[in-house]
């Protein structure tokens, strides 16, 4: 997004990109107005606008390869996911916004600028697919086979990927059926083989991951490095969710925070797929309980999504805005700006663990607040 500027300047009066940063601008300064009207109206009013310019655009088919497009469709749903505290994570622009990166092609792969916009607007495809359990398109997969996965990012990308088309296996496999024995002598088979292959990929991602957090730089804090709302120019009103945990998770920048939160999250989802998985084939086999060797698996994923989960909500102070960081000197600052992206950022991930049902109950609290903050902090009167 440090390219919005540019486009901003160099978009028509009244396209899709011209009224949604206008949309964001008027929901960021809501408390304020102008010739009488509240810029929460205003906020509404364009944002609604926005959508109407950009239907037309896709009934169309105008300027649908073009940066300035795909940034406005997801300045779009951050006003949704922010301001209007759209608590439904599958977006109802997914399909869309999967339409435009394939209309824009391999090309923006290999423009600095493009691919930027790509990486970013990929992983929000990739958190809708992680929720859903759904499949990868096959453009995903030949995208990812272009690309360097010497890159940390890109090799997670690439992770995500297989956890997601597993995952999606998994949810189509253990849908309730009749099946006549052969049949369900065929599908016990691919239950077997499904829970080796996602075991098998569980190994790689923890011995990647476990290189990758001295690499960047994942660091234990103490709670009392959180600030109050009123150090950071936040009202009283909304107080910091809880943080009921002994120490706390930080990174050297949001994005990174993001990213292995969204890694954690990814991987929460693959585990749990894989009890399904073995619960499955327990009920396949013999209508029973998992033996001793599914039972230990079981317990081993169980104890990883609650080590995941609690990774995840360590770090949201951070994401919130609310850590101080110390410089060379001693003297302890807050970052001033990217306190609405770490916000948005953290929702992904805060979905996941709230929705799991082998999280913890602290967890999911824990989560569920954090939501609740952001939403009544932003949302639109």
């Amino acid at each position: 997004m440090s390219e919005l500027p540019m486009l901003y300047h160099g978009a028509q009066q009244y396209s899709v990109l011209w009224l949604a940063v206008r949309a964001m601008a008027f929901a960021d300064m809501r408390n304020e107005r102008a010739e009488n009207v509240p810029f929460q109206v205003k906020a509404r009013q364009h944002y609604g606008a926005a959508l109407t310019a950009m239907r037309a655009a896709i009934d169309g088919q105008k300027d649908l390869g073009d940066d300035g497009m795909l940034t406005a469709m997801l300045l779009i749903d951050h006003f949704e996911l922010m301001y209007l505290a759209r608590n439904d994570p599958l977006s109802a622009h997914s399909e869309a916004i999967r339409h435009v990166l394939q209309t824009r092609g391999e090309g923006q792969l290999y423009t600095p600028t493009r691919f930027s916009l790509w990486r970013l607007t990929h992983y929000r495809l990739q958190a809708w697919q992680t929720l859903s359990r759904e499949r990868p398109d096959a453009q995903q997969i030949e995208w990812l086979h272009k690309l360097n996965m010497e890159r940390p990012d890109l090799r997670i990308c690439a992770h995500v990927l297989h956890m997601n088309i597993l995952s999606a296996s998994s949810k189509t496999l253990t849908q309730p059926s009749n099946d006549d024995p052969a049949e369900r002598l065929t599908k016990l088979n691919q239950a077997k083989q499904l829970a080796s292959e996602m075991q098998d990929l569980i190994t790689s991602v923890e011995n990647w991951a476990s290189e990758m957090a001295q690499v960047w730089k994942v660091k234990e804090d103490d709670p009392r490095n959180i600030a109050q709302p009123q150090d950071v120019d936040e009202s009283p009103q909304f107080p910091i969710p809880h943080f009921p945990y002994p120490r706390l998770i930080t990174y050297d920048d949001i994005w990174l925070a993001y990213i292995w939160n969204f890694y954690a999250a990814s991987q929460i989802a693959l585990r749990e797929s894989l009890i399904n998985v073995i619960e499955y084939t327990a009920v396949m086999r013999s209508g029973d309980e998992p033996d001793d060797h599914g039972a230990t698996i079981i317990q081993e994923q169980r104890e990883w999504i609650d080590v995941l989960s609690t990774a995840i909500l360590k770090s949201f102070p951070q994401l919130l805005g609310f850590v101080y960081r110390y410089e060379g000197n001693g003297r302890a600052r807050l970052a001033q700006q990217g306190r609405m992206a770490g916000r948005l950022f953290a929702l992904f991930a805060m979905w996941v663990v709230e929705k799991s049902k082998y999280t913890s109950p602290r967890d999911r609290r824990t989560a569920s607040e954090v939501i609740s903050w952001i939403n009544s902090r932003h949302e639109l009167g």
